[in-house]
């Protein structure tokens, strides 16, 4: 490391901890995953689809926060793997179209909102 500008004091460095992953053990249950990648898919096309409504998307977006929470719980306990993490951020990539096509009323492209 160079002196200078930006160099961190030797005592600073070691005063940080070293970083632990989350979780105590590794929980990846396939079965579980599919599950919950099954769910995402299925409230996606039914309720966020080509064609919306008011109250799809709202169960849509209720759903997805239901699942974020109980995925997130999952993620902190478990040891995180590819499975899990992909699913996290499908989840939450779910969660933000969901909830961004509640926000807008307007129908352009390939979606409409029929309300």
């Amino acid at each position: 490391r160079p002196p200078g500008i930006g160099s961190i004091d030797d005592a600073l460095l070691l005063s940080i901890p070293d970083w632990r992953p989350p979780g105590h053990e590794n929980m990846e249950d396939p079965a579980l995953i599919l599950q919950d990648w099954t769910t995402i898919q299925h409230t996606m096309w039914n309720y966020v689809g080509i064609v919306r409504t008011y109250e799809r998307l709202k169960r849509a977006v209720a759903d997805m926060r239901e699942l974020g929470s109980r995925l997130t719980k999952y993620y902190h306990e478990s040891t995180i793997s590819k499975a899990i993490l992909e699913l996290f951020h499908g989840q939450q990539m779910a969660m933000i179209v969901a909830n961004s096509a509640l926000r807008n009323p307007v129908s352009r492209g390939a979606h409409f909102r029929r309300d």
